[in-house]
C-alpha cells in the first residue's frame, strides 16, 4: 500500500515517506521469505525453493533483476500468513511529511489564503507605527501605544480597522480583540530580523494518524472492494490496535484523495479514469497520414447474409485522425483478418492508402496476412503499421468516440436494438417476438435483412461526415450565418490541397488494383458453371468453358456487394468472375412481348369499332344441347332411386347410417344417375361437416370393414349400390 497523504491533503504523499504496509497482492521472493523468518517455512532460500516446486506454490518469473520465482502470499501455509499479516497489522505507521520550514525561508505561494492575508494586514500596521512615529517624532514604543490606544477607542481609520482581526490571526467573530503593545513589538522585532514573510503566523502541523489507519486501509484496499463495515468486521479480535468506530473509519477515507481511495481496490487499468492524461497534438498531420481502425459488436440482431439466422454482425471503421473522416468500413460476422482487409480495401479504394495504419493489438490486426514483411498486406501498400499498448484504448480516442457517434446512437432508433443499456424486460420481449415469427414465418420485421443493415451502416457514414464534429476547426456556415465546427468531409477537402501540393496526398487505387486485395472466402464445387454461397447463385460462361464442373475452387466474396463473386483456384490464381443469376434469361424477349400486347390491343379496338347490330349475334350465348333420351336400365335406376327417396327415414338414423345415406347420394350424383335435387342439396351440406369427413377417413383406412355394423337397409342400399 502507498504512503497516504495527511488529512485533507489529496496531492500525492512525499517523497521522504517510509514505505508503507505491503499490498495484499505483494509477491516476495526466497530470499525475501528466508529473511523473515516466518513460521513453516525452511530457513534458507534454496530449501523454500524445493518446498514451492515439491507442494506446487503459485508462482511466476521474478518482476526485476535477477531471475528466480516469486510466490503470492495466498501461497504460503496458513501458519506463516497469520505471522505475516499480524506483523502487518502491528507496522508503525510512517512519519509525517514536514510542511511547515523555518521562519523567515517561507514561500508564500506555499501559503494559505488566510496565512497572507494576516501576514499583510500585520504589515499594514507596522507601516502604520512607522508613519506615526516619523509625522509626530515619537519613538517607536510611543507610536506602537498611540496606535494600540486608536484601536481600543475605536479612531482607527476604516482600513486599519478592518486589519485588526485578521493581524491577530485568532478565532472567533465577535470582535472584541484589539491590539496589544506586546504584539505589535513582536511584529516589528520580526521584520527587523528578517522579512515582511516572517510577520506571518505558523500554520497548523498536519496531525499524526491514528494508530488504526494502516491496519484498516490494508484490510480496504483490496480487489474484493470490501466496505468500511465489512473491514471493522474482519478486524481481528487479538490485534495489538483497537478498531477505529465506524463514524471515525468513514471520516478518514472521505478525507483521502481519489487516488488514495481506489488504490488496490481496482487494477491499473480502471485506475487511469482518476489519473493524469496527455492529450496527443494533430496539428501537423495532413489527411491520409494516418488511418486508425476499430471493430465494434453492432448493437442490434441481423438476418445473417449467408444463414439468415438472427446474429449481431461486426463492423470495422476507419477513420483519418487528422479530419476524422470516416474514410471505409466493412462489417462481417466477426473480427477476422478478411474483414479488416476488406475495410481497408474500402478505404484505399475510396480516400487513398495511408502513411501509417494505427490500430489495436487484435487478431484481426496483427497477424501474417497483414503484416509479414514480404506478401502482408501493409508491405504491398507500403503502409507503415503501429500498434497500441494492450488494455490501452485512451489511446484511439478518435476511434471509440466515432463508434458512439456513428454506430450505436443511431442503433438506438432501431426496433431490433440489444445493447447493454437496454432495458432487459424489453429486450426479452423482443427476443421472443422475434423468434416467434421466424419460426411461424421465416423471418421477422424486427430484425434488419443484411441488405438493409449495409444500406442503414453507410447511411449513418454519410450522416456523420456531414454533420459538425467538435474536434475541428469552428467556421461560419454560409447558409444561417452562424458559426458551427467544420464536419468531417468539409475538413478532409480544405486540408487536402495543402497535401496534394506538398506532394503526400493518399494515392488511391483503382478498381484492378484492389481486386487483387484480400477479401473473405469460401470453399465451394462447381456446379454446372455455377457455384453456390450463402443461398445464391453465381454464374460465370468461363467455368464452363474450362471444363470444371465437381473442382473445387475458393469463391471471394464482399461483404457489401453480394451481386458478384470471384472465383480462384486452390492456389489463388483468380479464374473468373461470377455474377448473381448470371444466366437468368427472360421468359420471352421484351420486344416480342410488347409486341404481343400492342396486337391485343388493335384486336379489343377493333371489337369496340364494329357494328352495333353484330354485338347480339357476337355476345348470344350457345344454344342449350337437346336432352338426351334414357335407356330402359337408367329409366329403372331412377324410379329405383325415387322409390328410395321416398322412403320415411328411420327416426333412430345413426351418424354412420346417416353418413352412408350422404355418401350414397353422392356417390349416384357422380356416376351421372339421377337424384332428387332436395337430397343432393342435403348431401352437398352434410359432406362439409366434421362427421362426414371423418367417416370417410374411416372407410379410406379400413375398407369394406368399416361398412360392417349398417342396418339392413343401409345394407341393402349397399347391395344395390354394387348391383
Amino acid at each position: 500500500m502507498a504512503s497516504l497523504p495527511p488529512p485533507g491533503d489529496h496531492r500525492p504523499a512525499a517523497s521522504g515517506r517510509a514505505a508503507a504496509l505491503p499490498s495484499p497482492d505483494r509477491w516476495y521472493t526466497a530470499a525475501e521469505l528466508a529473511a523473515l523468518g516466518l513460521p513453516g517455512l525452511p530457513g534458507t532460500p534454496q530449501n523454500i525453493t524445493a518446498t514451492a516446486k515439491r507442494q506446487s506454490w503459485l508462482h511466476r518469473p521474478r518482476q526485476g533483476r535477477g531471475g528466480g520465482r516469486e510466490y503470492p502470499v495466498s501461497a504460503l501455509p496458513e501458519r506463516a500468513r497469520a505471522v505475516l499479516a499480524r506483523r502487518e497489522m502491528t507496522a508503525e505507521a510512517p512519519p509525517p511529511a514536514v510542511v511547515a520550514a523555518e521562519r523567515g525561508q517561507r514561500d508564500p505561494a506555499d501559503m494559505r489564503d488566510t496565512t497572507r492575508s494576516c501576514m499583510a494586514a500585520r504589515a499594514a500596521l507596522c507601516q502604520e507605527v512607522d508613519r506615526i512615529a516619523l509625522e509626530f517624532g515619537l519613538s517607536q514604543r510611543q507610536a506602537v501605544q498611540a496606535l494600540v490606544d486608536q484601536a481600543r477607542a475605536g479612531k482607527l481609520p476604516e482600513p486599519l480597522a478592518r486589519m485588526v482581526p485578521r493581524a491577530n490571526a485568532r478565532r472567533g467573530t465577535s470582535g472584541s480583540r484589539v491590539l496589544s503593545v506586546r504584539s505589535v513589538q513582536r511584529w516589528l522585532a520580526a521584520r527587523a530580523a528578517g522579512d515582511v514573510v516572517a510577520l506571518a503566523p505558523a500554520e497548523e502541523m498536519p496531525r499524526e494518524w491514528p494508530p488504526w489507519v494502516y491496519p484498516l486501509m490494508k484490510l480496504r484496499q483490496r480487489p474484493q472492494e470490501p466496505s468500511i463495515a465489512a473491514c471493522l468486521e474482519l478486524w481481528p479480535e487479538d490485534a495489538p490496535v483497537p478498531a477505529p468506530s465506524y463514524d471515525q473509519a468513514r471520516r478518514f477515507v472521505a478525507s483521502l484523495g481519489a487516488i488514495a481511495k481506489h488504490k488496490g481496490r481496482v487494477g491499473p487499468r480502471e485506475l487511469k479514469r482518476v489519473r493524469a492524461y496527455t492529450i496527443r497534438s494533430i496539428d501537423g498531420l495532413l489527411p491520409g497520414d494516418v488511418y486508425t481502425a476499430d471493430g465494434h459488436c453492432h448493437d442490434c440482431e441481423v438476418a445473417h447474409p449467408l444463414t439468415g439466422k438472427p446474429f449481431r454482425p461486426e463492423i470495422i471503421g476507419v477513420v483519418c485522425v487528422r479530419t476524422r473522416k470516416c474514410v471505409g468500413w466493412s462489417a462481417w460476422t466477426a473480427e477476422s483478418e478478411w474483414l479488416v482487409a476488406a475495410a481497408l480495401r474500402v478505404a484505399v479504394v475510396q480516400a487513398g492508402v495511408p502513411a501509417i495504419w494505427y490500430v489495436d493489438n487484435g487478431c484481426g490486426f496483427r497477424n501474417r496476412a497483414h503484416n509479414d514483411p514480404v506478401t502482408g498486406l501493409m508491405a504491398r501498400l507500403g503502409i507503415t503499421p503501429r500498434n497500441s499498448l494492450p488494455y490501452n484504448s485512451q489511446a484511439r480516442g478518435v476511434i471509440e468516440r466515432f463508434h458512439q457517434t456513428c454506430w450505436i446512437r443511431p442503433a438506438r432508433e432501431l426496433d431490433a436494438y440489444v445493447g447493454r443499456d437496454m432495458d432487459a424486460e424489453a429486450r426479452k420481449l423482443t427476443f421472443k417476438v422475434s423468434r416467434k415469427d421466424i419460426k411461424l414465418y421465416g423471418h421477422s420485421p424486427v430484425i434488419q435483412s443484411w441488405d438493409a443493415f449495409l444500406a442503414w451502416a453507410e447511411t449513418c457514414r454519410e450522416r456523420y461526415n456531414t454533420r459538425p464534429h467538435s474536434a475541428l476547426p469552428r467556421i461560419r456556415d454560409p447558409e444561417t450565418g452562424k458559426m458551427r465546427h467544420r464536419t468531417p468531409a468539409e475538413q478532409w477537402d480544405a486540408l487536402l490541397p495543402e497535401a496534394e501540393d506538398l506532394g503526400v496526398a493518399p494515392t488511391r487505387l483503382s478498381p484492378d488494383e484492389a481486386r487483387d486485395l484480400f477479401r473473405p472466402h469460401e470453399i465451394r464445387v462447381v456446379r454446372r458453371a455455377w457455384v453456390h454461397l450463402g443461398g445464391r447463385k453465381y454464374f460465370s460462361q468461363v467455368l464452363d468453358d474450362l471444363d470444371l464442373h465437381g473442382v473445387e475452387v475458393r469463391v471471394e466474396y464482399d461483404p457489401r456487394d453480394m451481386g458478384r463473386v470471384w472465383v480462384r483456384d486452390l492456389d489463388g490464381r483468380l479464374i473468373c468472375e461470377a455474377a448473381q443469376d448470371g444466366n437468368v434469361r427472360p421468359y420471352f424477349n421484351d420486344d416480342d412481348v410488347q409486341e404481343a400486347r400492342e396486337g391485343r390491343a388493335t384486336a379489343m379496338d377493333a371489337m369496340a369499332l364494329r357494328d352495333e347490330s353484330a354485338a347480339p349475334v357476337l355476345l348470344a350465348e350457345p344454344p342449350a344441347p337437346a336432352p338426351r333420351a334414357l335407356t330402359a336400365d337408367e329409366e329403372a335406376a331412377k324410379a329405383r332411386l325415387a322409390v328410395e327417396m321416398a322412403a320415411p327415414k328411420p327416426k333412430d338414423e345413426t351418424p354412420k347410417e346417416r353418413w352412408w345415406r350422404a355418401h350414397q347420394t353422392l356417390a349416384a350424383h357422380a356416376a351421372g344417375r339421377p337424384v332428387d335435387a332436395e337430397a343432393l342439396r342435403w348431401a352437398r351440406g352434410y359432406a362439409a361437416t366434421p362427421e362426414y369427413r371423418s367417416h370417410e377417413a374411416a372407410l379410406e383406412e379400413w375398407g369394406d370393414v368399416f361398412l360392417h355394423g349398417l342396418t339392413q337397409a343401409a345394407g341393402q342400399a349397399s347391395g344395390q349400390a354394387s348391383a
